[in-house]
């Protein structure tokens, strides 16, 4: 799979008959999954990890920012960028709404996820590589566990450390995530969302601080 921006590489697959989608008209048409170029594959494949679908628009994009690194792909190959609530990509938007045309996925609320009549014909899609499958499951599920501003402070943290904030820099929301960094890290480590090391990171705190810092606001470590 050679995800860019521009793939052109098509997968091998049965073909499906999907209904197409247009507001003006309704009709038939056939789509195969070998007739979507590797980016398209990607994320459906990347999407199809999650059990309930994606929770939110913002949840997408950062889901598929995530998605890039794990394949070992700089981000803005797809066209990521800094914006309002961190790095986003209008190409991955106009991917989704492509793929929600096509039939292959459905909205969801805000979110989105992928058609159930589909599910059996996209888990044929094969990761570039084994251990990318578990990467991407692990990933995804964590991060369509968290709340946007559990969300948007993990992304925010990892993209400190690994850009010094490069996909951060537009985002209006950055201060307020990050003022209030300690309670929502508090809140994730309560939820079993993060372990108390990583929760403490995100605190910005040492573990012997952020252990502190629950007793004083929990009343103890063990919380349930």
């Amino acid at each position: 799979m050679n995800v860019s921006a521009n793939p052109n590489i098509h997968t091998h697959l049965p073909i499906s008959v999907l209904k197409f989608r247009n507001k003006e008209r309704d009709q038939m048409a056939k789509v195969s999954l070998d007739e979507l170029c590797d980016l398209d594959l990607f994320i459906l494949y990347t999407l199809n990890k999650s059990e309930s679908g994606i929770p939110s628009e913002t949840h997408y994009q950062k889901i598929m920012f995530q998605a890039m690194k794990i394949l070992g792909k700089n981000p803005e190959e797809v066209g990521y960028v800094p914006h309002y609530y961190g790095p986003n990509s209008h190409l991955m938007d106009e991917k989704k709404d492509s793929l929600l045309m096509l039939g292959y996925l459905d909205s969801k609320g805000n979110g989105v996820d992928i058609d159930p009549s589909e599910k059996k014909t996209i888990s044929r899609i094969n990761p570039p590589t084994p251990d990318l499958s578990f990467k991407l499951e692990l990933m995804v599920e964590k991060l369509c566990s968290f709340k946007n501003d559990e969300l948007l402070l993990v992304i925010y943290y990892d993209d400190l450390k690994t850009t010094n904030g490069k996909f951060i820099e537009n985002s209006y929301v950055k201060d307020d995530i990050f003022r209030n960094r300690i309670p929502i890290a508090v809140k994730m480590y309560k939820t079993k969302k993060v372990t108390l090391c990583r929760a403490a990171e995100l605190a910005d705190l040492s573990v012997r601080e952020f252990e502190n810092e629950v007793i004083r606001r929990l009343g103890g470590l063990n919380v349930n």
